[in-house]
């Protein structure tokens, strides 16, 4: 029998660990967000302007990552409604050094978010679905005394990304979700690619920033942080 040449062995030894881990490290996840407008409510009606208030608003969003860095922003390639919630969201997430940066935009106001990466303690169950062709398991966090929120990961994605910066799951959220099912994320689709450092930003304007505990501070009293706008932030940040 002919031995194998080294190149042959050095392929099959690339082959191979790339089979063993089967996982993926740097590409891109689209997803859809959609808000059920009649069970949030944000306005205390059921009418937008002369209409009827739509049941959903949906947006879209694309998370880009690599084994370091992950950006979430909304994609602008695809018609979006809102229907005057008038919210945007983007974030930075650094995994190497915990760091998280986010811009988020209400009624035309923009504010700078720098952060420590909130660390979710999250349960996970037995449950399984799959999602953009990847099987996901179920994780369960338990935002508060009455709230909990649901995600479900894959492990085929190793880097620990997910929407609105969420991250701390053994492999990349798929699809996120509060308990009513008001607010949910989930992927339409992934696609592997290298994508570098230079390549994952969002335009901080050389902000300072603040925390978000600075932020709730600063504004839980104001006139902006009543009624519907409070609970908008609330669903915004998730906090």
């Amino acid at each position: 029998m002919k031995p194998l040449s080294k190149y042959t062995i050095l392929l099959f030894l690339i082959f191979n660990v790339f089979f063993i881990s089967g996982q993926i490290k740097s590409g891109k996840i689209q997803f859809e967000k959609k808000v059920n407008l009649q069970k949030r409510d944000y306005y205390g009606i059921q009418f937008y302007g002369e209409y009827e208030m739509p049941k959903y608003s949906k947006n879209f969003y694309s998370l880009n990552f690599n084994d370091s860095v992950f950006v979430f922003s909304k994609n602008s390639n695809f018609e979006s409604s809102d229907f005057g919630i008038g919210t945007e969201l983007e974030c930075i997430v650094n995994l190497n050094n915990k760091l998280r940066k986010t811009i988020f935009t209400t009624f035309s106001e923009t504010t700078y978010l720098i952060d420590t990466l909130k660390q979710y303690t999250w349960k996970i169950t037995g449950q399984k679905r799959n999602i953009a062709g990847y099987n996901c398991r179920k994780a369960i966090w338990q935002k508060n005394d009455s709230t909990r929120i649901y995600a479900w990961f894959t492990e085929a994605i190793e880097t620990p990304v997910g929407p609105d910066g969420f991250s701390s799951l053994p492999g990349a959220i798929l699809g996120l979700a509060s308990e009513d099912g008001s607010i949910v994320f989930f992927a339409t689709s992934v696609e592997a690619k290298e994508i570098e450092n230079k390549d994952l930003y969002i335009d901080f304007k050389n902000k300072k920033g603040i925390s978000l505990q600075n932020y709730k501070i600063r504004n839980e009293e104001t006139a902006e942080m009543k009624g519907f706008m409070k609970q908008i932030l609330k669903d915004l940040l998730w906090y």
